[in-house]
Order: C-alpha cells, then structure tokens, then sequence
C-alpha cells in the first residue's frame, strides 16, 4: 500500500461500548466471579474486579490499534488481527451495495456499522463496526455511483444524494402489533429461566425456600391448585406469550419499509438497533411464504426471500420482506422478488400417507418405552404415558401437511401445519437433485428427493417419502423443464 493513503481507526468509543455489549455474553462468567466475591474481603474483590476491566479493556484497545482500513478510489483495504495479521482487499467493482446498521450505541454516539455485500456467498467480505454515519453514508453512495455507472472522483469527496426508493411495503403500528400477536413467543419464560438458574447457585437461599418462608407446607400448596388458580395461571402464561410476541415484533421491526432501488429491494427496520440492507434481486435463489395458524385464517403471510449472500441472523436463514403481508400485498411481494407464483392450495399432491405414520412412530416410540420400563420401578412415572398421544397428534397434525407441485418453471414444497411454510424454487436455480432411500424406505417403495440451492441450507429442501416411481418421474420432468441445470442423482 502506497504511504500516500492514509490508515484509518474505527471510532475509539467501540473499546468501551464493545466491553458494555460483551457483559450479557459473559453472564455465566459473572455469576461465577459474584459467587467467588462473596468468599473474599471487600478489598481484594475490588482490586480483582478492576484489575479484570483493565485487562479487559487492553485487550480491546490493543485490537482496535491493530485494526485499519483504507479507503482508495479503486478498493478497500482491511488490516486486523492483534497477533496473526490479516489483510484484505475488496476491489470497489466487487460491492454491490453496502448494508448500514446502528444500534442504540451508535445512534447516540453517531456512528454505525457497515457490511460490503458482495456477489459470494456466506460471511461478509468485509465489516467495519463503527465509523462516522457520513464515512458509511459516502461509501453507501460511492458503491451505488458505481453499479449506476457513474464517475466518482474520490470516495470520501461529496457525492450527489442517493435517489430515495419507491417505497411498496410498510409496516404502520396496527400491523406491528397484528403480527406481534401472532408470532405468540414463550422467550420470555426461557429468559426467567436462564436468570434464575444462574443466579440460584450464587445466593445464599434458593427457589424452594419462598414456601417455607410464607409459611405453606407442600400439602398445601397443592392444596391451593383449584381450578381457579389454574385458569388464572393459564391466562397470565397467554397474555405474557402475547406481550412478549408484540415486543419482539416491534424492537425488530419497528419502521419497517421496502423499496425498490435499481436492480434490488431496499429495506429499512429496527427499533433500538436500525438496519438498512439491500436485497439484488439478481441474487434471489428461492421465496418462502411462512403462515402461522392464527395468521392464516386472517389471510396473513410472512414473506421471506433466500439469497446468495449471508442471510439475515433475526429471520433464520432468509431475508424478510414482509413480516406480515396480507392476500394481494404476498403476491405482490413475490412477483416483484422475481415473478414467484404461490400455487393453489388444491394444486399440491400429498406425498405418501407412510410419511405420517412414520413420524408418528418416531416420535412416540421411544418416549413410550422409556415412560414403560421407568414405570415398572416407579408407577408414578405412569402418568406420563398421557403425554404420548399428545405428541403422536402433534406429529400427526404436522406430518399430514407435506405436499408438493412443480408447475410453471416453479417447484413449490409445503411443510408444517402450526406453522406452514411454502418454499418457492425457482426451476433454473436448482443445483442438484439428489434421490434417497433407506432401508424402510426401500421395503415400503418410497424415495425422498432432496434438492440444493446455492446460499441454501446444508440438508437441502426435502420432498420426503413419496412413491419411487414418481419421485424418479419428477426428476425426469424436472430435468426437462431446465435442460441448463446439472442434476446429480444418487
């Protein structure tokens, strides 16, 4: 690198903020360092907490030190690595947009957090966590001059204002809170939990002592479930399920907007922490359509896209494009994602009825033998066996929903009924097509399908148990609507 260009630090304030936002993933750590305070002298617990934060803190400063970038008018330079040094170069050409993230930290202190999308898949080809919004804004804009095919002298000189993208989808507060009350979530119970098993082992009384505190031996308590109490509690663990939905909706998606931008769907969204990214449509692998099944009987779907690049972490493994759209904005939104036709819901064909019969067994098998033999010893264990059917209806219910169609260049797969999702794949954008049989499999005259997709998950979309001689049909057919893709048929 020539001496000419100057090295830039991201912004100092990270060493502290990152060692703030470090304190929930350390919280086993603390609760263990708490549990040892409580056995040494005020003083020298002091002086092991500090000594810790200094440390802590040199470490972050000696790594921001180490951390440069440069920017020059034809790529961008990235040097890390506090002992073993990294350096790489992102040649402008290679960006196809760059995503900006700010969360509350960042909006407070005026920087922001940008990732380079380039045209590879998986993790960013670079990422800066905190630089000034007008560095991130410019190199937003240089990016965006470039795909345009404009000319841009220097990409930290002034640069004409981006043009604004045609808003199509919005998310106002009634829908928020629409979909907050259908995405129904349990976190709040998970985080209790979490809270009170670490905290349980460093205080010096634990949860089954309350009774003994108020006074209420167990017979009475058990006394004290009557059916009162138990829808009571039922209605508290509803109305906590439905709050904690809402939150989760609203911090994630609070603003939410899609436009279109040239070549790609822009969208913007985040409460405490605001994201912006560009989705290429070019880039678009496949479309999911998720529908819960409150949601669905009010017409509502989740519409997601798969691309090529990395996906977002909040919406498991796709990006979103609407968190809750209705009927003719779904199809809308699919169209625009890259012309994907939902099919009819009369249009899909089951797959065989031995693929609910086999989930059903195994899911219920084991349970039931384990419920069993602990019986023997202990009969209070007996109860359980209630539990059994509930799980085979659940496996049933689920089981039953598997579909599939290939029509129009589109191979559609149907899973799920609690929450249904239908994976849209485009014909063209299937990789390989793999043909599977295990042993029961082979007795009972079945086959699964499984077909990649670059970007997609590992396993690959599945087709499970349908009959041998139409999935190898279905292959054939497949391969003769997209003579250009390569199959690959074990």
């Amino acid at each position: 690198m020539s001496d000419s260009v100057a090295l830039r630090h991201l912004h100092p304030g990270m060493i502290i903020v990152g060692l703030i936002k470090s304190i929930p993933r350390q919280i086993v750590g603390i609760v263990a360092l708490l549990a040892l305070l409580s056995k040494v002298e005020v003083a020298r617990g002091a002086l092991l907490v500090a000594a810790i934060i200094a440390v802590g803190i040199a470490l972050r400063a000696a790594a921001w030190w180490r951390f440069t970038y440069a920017v020059t008018p034809d790529e961008l330079t990235i040097e890390s690595g506090l002992f073993n040094r990294n350096k790489r170069s992102i040649p402008w050409d290679r960006v196809q947009d760059v995503d900006i993230e700010r969360d509350m930290f960042a909006r407070v202190f005026g920087w922001a957090k940008v990732k380079l999308e380039t045209g590879s898949a998986g993790k960013d080809e670079g990422s800066l966590d905190s630089i000034a919004i007008a560095d991130a804004e410019a190199l937003r804009d240089l990016v965006r001059a470039r795909r345009s095919g404009a000319l841009v002298a220097s990409p930290s000189g002034e640069s004409a204002a981006p043009q604004a993208p045609d808003i199509v989808f919005t998310m106002p507060a009634r829908r928020l809170i629409q979909a907050g009350i259908f995405n129904f979530s349990l976190l709040w119970m998970a985080i209790l939990f979490a809270i009170g098993n670490q905290i349980d082992e460093a205080l010096p009384y634990g949860w089954k002592d309350i009774a003994a505190w108020l006074g209420l031996d167990q017979s009475r308590i058990f006394g004290l479930l009557n059916p009162v109490m138990i829808l009571s509690g039922l209605s508290l663990f509803l109305v906590l399920g439905f709050l904690s939905g809402i939150v989760q909706m609203v911090v994630t998606n609070f603003g939410f907007r899609l436009g279109v931008d040239g070549a790609g769907l822009r969208r913007v969204r985040g409460l405490f922490t605001r994201s912006e990214v560009v989705i290429p449509r070019k880039r678009i692998q496949l479309a999911i359509v998720s529908r819960g099944w409150l949601s669905r009987r009010f017409g509502f779907a989740r519409v997601a896209v798969q691309t090529l690049g990395m996906a977002d972490r909040t919406s498991r493994g796709a990006q979103d494009l609407a968190p809750l759209a209705e009927g003719e904005e779904t199809r809308q939104l699919l169209d625009l994602a890259g012309h994907f036709a939902e099919p009819d819901a009369g249009d899909f064909q089951p797959v065989s009825p031995a693929h609910t019969i086999i989930g059903v067994a195994a899911i219920t098998l084991l349970p039931l033998a384990i419920i069993t033999v602990n019986g023997l010893f202990r009969p209070q264990f007996l109860w359980l066996l209630l539990l059994v059917p509930l799980l085979g209806g659940f496996a049933w219910v689920s089981r039953r929903c598997h579909a599939w169609v290939a029509s129009g260049g589109i191979l559609a797969i149907r899973r799920g009924w609690f929450v249904e999702k239908r994976v849209l794949i485009p014909l063209d954008n299937i990789q390989s097509s793999t043909l599977e049989r295990g042993p029961l499999q082979r007795r009972l005259g079945l086959a699964s399908l499984i077909f990649d997709t670059a970007g997609g998950p590992a396993t690959g979309w599945r087709i499970a148990n349908i009959n041998k001689d139409h999935a190898a049909q279905l292959l054939r057919d497949l391969r003769a609507d997209a003579p250009s893709r390569k199959q690959v048929i074990a």
